[in-house]
């Protein structure tokens, strides 16, 4: 399998600026860019992509030099293979931060998710107390499976406003219905929503 690193590292070798080009010969074709490519561009750098911004604008303007200056000679850069090997650290580098970004902004938003549907469990809070006794009254195993997630869920959105009082007194109310059934006690018991007390 190929090294997705070396892979990486290997299109570096965009070639070089010619020796004698100024910030004078940049300005025709900075001038032909638009708004939104320079937008781009810029966008590109503050997200930390320097490297491969600066290679494609580097291949943009030798193509636009090319046409522009036919007569002008391009340097021929081949790499060696160890060449492409040292920069397979840098590359791995790179796309370990980008997956470790990519990573970090999955869980903001997958705790941003949680909060929105826990915030919305309390907004309608006698609604889910509501789905949880409906679902209780299948009295199968798997819809007190489905009920005790449930309220899992509602425990944890008390907890997030710190209203641990409503959370009990709604769990009294449910049990005053379905404290009969052993089945679903048992799973309040064994996750610590109830305690059988000492004989």
């Amino acid at each position: 399998m190929l090294d997705p690193d070396r892979l990486a590292a290997a299109p570096e070798a965009s070639p070089p600026l010619p020796a004698d080009v100024d910030d004078a010969h940049f300005e025709p074709w900075l001038l032909e860019l638009t708004a939104a490519e320079m937008r781009d561009a810029l966008r590109q750098l503050l997200r930390g992509n320097a490297q491969e911004t600066e290679r494609g604008l580097r291949t943009r303007f030798l193509n636009w030099d090319r046409t522009h200056n036919p007569g002008r000679a391009e340097p021929v850069v081949r790499r060696t293979v160890a060449e492409i090997d040292a920069r397979r650290d840098a590359a791995r580098a790179l796309r370990i931060r980008r997956e470790r970004r990519a990573r970090d902004a999955a869980e903001v938003r997958r705790i941003a998710e949680r909060r929105r549907y826990l915030d919305s469990l309390v907004e309608h809070e006698s609604t889910t107390w509501e789905r949880i006794d409906t679902t209780l009254q299948r009295g199968s195993g798997h819809a007190y499976g489905q009920a005790f997630q449930l309220l899992q869920d509602l425990a944890e959105a008390y907890a997030c406003v710190k209203n641990d009082a409503a959370f009990r007194r709604g769990l009294v109310r449910l049990m005053a219905k379905h404290g009969n059934r052993g089945a679903w006690v048992k799973r309040l018991v064994n996750g610590g929503f109830m305690w059988t007390p000492k004989t």
